[in-house]
């Protein structure tokens, strides 16, 4: 069963405002930092999940917890992305959604002394109490050029001699009208690609690089309403179906 995770958890909010007039505001901006398409932080409450789901496929679901927390008097977002089976990613965002931290459970159980083969091979990393890896964020910034919005992110993850190295680039793509439980909610399309590279230290010959692309639809009011993901020629499209409490 192929579950499409992509980078929901690395997500980028895209102001539902048309993308087609530039303002001194996007000029300034080193960030995508809508608040009209992404779930409401007043709404959040004690925790919310969201739940995807694969079109024409039974039991490949995606869960998405989002709370909010507060250290020393500041409040914060947390997002974690996960299955019924695995954790995978954990991200830390400010209240106005800028990415801080970014976890990934991926390198949880590769030992320093011995890494993926091809493709790569992750023994038991399913495991729901592994520890995640911290990343270190390298690279996090908004441009413009002329119709064109874009965001790139990069992160690596370090464990021991083994790393995972993150490049996530998205793009403005059109102004649409979505229908979600049988509402017309207005909606930014955004394309994004992510390159995942993984290495070591011990074995620079080990080097395995995986491509996903896909098309985002962020909704005023709600978020990620639907995503597609494309790797190795393999297709699926993921659509909201439910928005419930966190247990």
């Amino acid at each position: 069963m192929r579950i499409f995770l992509f980078i929901l958890s690395l997500s980028t909010f895209i102001s539902c405002s048309s993308h087609n007039e530039k303002s001194e505001t996007n000029k300034e901006k080193t960030e995508f930092l809508p608040k009209e398409c992404i779930y409401p932080n007043d709404k959040i409450g004690n925790g919310k999940t969201f739940v995807y789901s694969k079109v024409g496929a039974k039991d490949e679901t995606v869960f998405q917890d989002l709370k909010l927390i507060t250290e020393s008097g500041v409040q914060y977002r947390i997002e974690k992305l996960y299955t019924s089976s695995s954790n995978y990613d954990s991200s830390k965002y400010n209240i106005e959604n800028k990415l801080l931290e970014s976890f990934t459970f991926i390198l949880s159980d590769i030992s320093d002394n011995k890494y993926l083969s091809h493709p790569p091979k992750f023994k038991n990393f399913h495991t729901q109490n592994y520890f995640p890896v911290r990343g270190e964020l390298k690279e996090n910034t908004y441009t413009e050029n002329g119709k064109i919005f874009s965001r790139k992110t990069s992160v690596i993850y370090t464990k021991g001699d083994s790393s995972l190295t993150s490049h996530d680039t998205e793009e403005y793509l059109k102004d649409t009208v979505f229908t979600w439980q049988g509402k017309q909610l207005d909606c930014i399309v955004s394309t994004r690609k992510r390159i995942s590279e993984f290495s070591t230290k011990t074995n620079p010959l080990a080097l395995y690089t995986i491509e996903d692309i896909g098309v985002y639809y962020s909704a005023k009011g709600v978020g990620v309403v639907r995503y597609t993901n494309k790797r190795n020629n393999v297709f699926g499209i993921m659509d909201l179906v439910e928005i419930k409490d966190t247990p």
